[in-house]
């Protein structure tokens, strides 16, 4: 059962059929076996930071200032129903994250910015069947590819698998939400402006006295029509091997991809897309102490700004970096890291034209309820022609002073630095791009397990 759940008998089902008149035969007698597990997470986090860009010039119209800042609530509940020991229905709501400057819980109309945010994240049925060993997932899940540097995402999908003893084959396909309009009515819906997603996915685990290892790796897909005429085809194999000794794990991925970019080239000219990405992973786990070093490293494009071919890899964003800044934010995802800033936006991916390096080290000290860490990072665009001459994006130092209360409650309190270099003013900076001011924040939260 996950952490923080409340397993309920589903005799509720029961009763309300006996308040509706219709009395519980025998063979449902078997309701009484099922069960709901229950979970929820609530957090607060509030943010601050010197400025959104590297330039601190002042424009002529300042009233509300450089900095950046917020506070806000998210709230998530989960809800599993387990029909039998094979069947499973899971729905997972989101709340927020809600601003308190901005959104009024006696606002009515959900449609308005100043209403509460909801969104249905998940909501999928999942089964197994034996003898053969089949299992199925079909819904709205998070899909991720075995990097995770192309599909990362929350999207409607299907997940069929075989499993041979320690190996696991899958055929997975889904859609990705775009915001390319089609109209209200259900009627005027179509597979036209559409993103697609899919693949074939092998996972093998197996072990010795020694180690465990772990291979997954797949063959992937994806059509993206939500640019009306400007179609995107990518194709490419993706992989991940980790090998896990007793207080060390080592991790490495790997894709490729190739295809095409309708009209992406200047004067309506199609590109040839061939790019590449690797990251490396390492975890030493001495306990109290851990440390963590990763290394990514996107392909980039050549000097020639749309042209007939692109090599910068198609990203999702979703790096396993643990800065903060440079890429995703784990504590709260934002939205402000800049290897997404620092890209181009293509429905929901990133082209970063002058590639990119990041590479950190993470240091922690696990006391169970006090736990400090240290975070390092640094960045580097690797076509220093396609940032103004510059490749350096910035040196990023956190302090993060973490309380746990078993596994109810998690505290953070995060300073954080980025010095910038040259390729980040050029690719961010509002007014000049030369500008490299230093960029502090902090960030505090409080999330609640249930």
């Amino acid at each position: 059962m996950a952490r923080g759940t409340v397993r309920i008998p589903v005799t509720l089902l029961s009763l309300c059929l006996l308040v509706a008149g219709r009395p519980v035969a025998a063979e449902e007698s078997s309701v009484l076996d099922r069960y709901l597990d229950l979970s929820a997470t609530m957090q607060n986090v509030l943010l601050w930071k010197t400025d959104s860009d590297f330039d601190g010039t002042a424009p002529e119209y300042d009233e509300h200032g450089q900095s950046a800042g917020l506070i806000g609530t998210f709230f998530k509940p989960g809800l599993t129903l387990h029909a039998t020991d094979r069947f499973t229905l899971y729905y997972e709501l989101e709340l927020g994250l809600n601003l308190w400057s901005q959104h009024d819980p006696a606002q009515d109309m959900a449609g308005r910015n100043d209403a509460f945010i909801i969104r249905h994240r998940e909501l999928w049925a999942g089964g197994r069947f034996y003898d053969p060993d089949l299992d199925f997932k079909v819904g709205y899940q998070y899909l991720r590819d075995p990097t995770g540097l192309l599909i990362g995402h929350w999207i409607g999908a299907v997940d069929l698998g075989i499993a041979f003893g320690e190996t696991r084959l899958s055929l997975i396909a889904g859609q990705v939400p775009d915001q390319t309009y089609e109209g209200i009515e259900i009627s005027r819906n179509n597979f036209v402006h559409d993103v697609f997603a899919g693949g074939l996915r092998a996972d093998h685990t197996a072990g010795d006295d020694l180690a465990r290892y772990h291979l997954s790796a797949g063959f992937y897909a994806l059509y993206d029509g939500s640019d009306v005429r400007q179609e995107r085809k990518v194709f490419g194999p993706t992989a991940r091997f980790e090998v896990e000794f007793e207080d060390f794990m080592l991790g490495i991925d790997a894709m490729l991809q190739f295809g095409s970019l309708q009209r992406h080239g200047l004067g309506d000219q199609d590109a040839q897309h061939l790019a590449w990405a690797a990251q490396a992973e390492a975890v030493l786990d001495l306990d109290p102490l851990r440390f963590e070093a990763h290394l990514l490293a996107l392909s980039p494009d050549d000097e020639h700004d749309h042209n007939d071919a692109n090599n910068a890899l198609l990203y999702s964003g979703k790096a396993r970096s643990r800065t903060i800044i440079l890429t995703e934010d784990e504590i709260r995802d934002l939205g402000g890291n800049l290897d997404e800033r620092l890209g181009e936006r293509l429905g929901s991916f990133y082209l970063l034209r002058g590639g990119l390096i990041v590479a950190d080290l993470y240091a922690a000290l696990d006391l169970d309820a006090f736990v400090p860490a240290v975070i390092l990072g640094a960045g580097w665009m690797s076509r220093p022609e396609n940032s103004m001459g510059h490749s350096f994006v910035g040196f990023e130092a956190d302090l993060d002073i973490g309380l746990r209360y078993e596994e109810l409650l998690d505290f953070h309190m995060i300073a954080g630095v980025l010095v910038p270099g040259g390729a980040a003013g050029a690719s961010i900076n509002y007014i000049d791009p030369d500008a490299t001011d230093v960029m502090t924040q902090i960030e505090v939260s409080l999330s609640l397990h249930f």
